[in-house]
């Protein structure tokens, strides 16, 4: 899924706070580290999560062919903006 992931994941061992938020908005309901879709690297002029997770999607459906993402608990993430941008992008990537 790509809102949370598992602690082992081996981006929160290279740089934790570059990549999740530093805290769960709600201990009681975190899964886990959330990505962090509202950092912006102004040294790269990137946004990391975003880039690393539209990407990610982006393979899957030129390799692929999905047809549908998971994002458990959407409504828990913190930029909605995000989820518009990647479905665009899904939509048109299908189309072509």
């Amino acid at each position: 899924v790509y809102n949370h992931c598992d602690v082992s994941m081996p981006f929160t061992a290279i740089d934790h706070d570059y990549w999740f938020h530093h805290e769960p908005k709600d201990r009681v309901w975190s899964w886990g580290p959330e990505w962090n879709y509202n950092h912006y690297d102004p040294k790269y002029d990137v946004w990391p999560a975003r880039k690393y997770i539209g990407e990610s999607i982006m393979y899957m459906i030129n390799e692929f062919h999905i047809d549908g993402i998971r994002f458990d608990a959407a409504t828990q993430i913190a930029n909605d903006e995000f989820l518009k941008i990647i479905v665009d992008q899904a939509k048109e990537l299908a189309q072509k």
